[in-house]
């Protein structure tokens, strides 16, 4: 079973960053999840991006 990750942030790049930094470390991000598609999400709406990663 793989390892789920939640992210909290305020804003749009510091969730990029914190999955940056999880691949970084040797992650996988599997499709579909809800980060691929958190990350799929308009980058001008911060807030549903913020909830379909989380």
């Amino acid at each position: 079973m793989a390892k789920r990750i939640v992210l909290e942030a305020d804003n749009v790049s510091e969730v990029v960053g914190e999955v940056v930094e999880h691949l970084k470390a040797g992650a996988v991000i599997g499709a579909p999840s809800d980060t691929v598609y958190g990350l799929l999400a308009p980058w001008g709406n911060e807030k549903s991006l913020l909830e379909l990663i989380r």
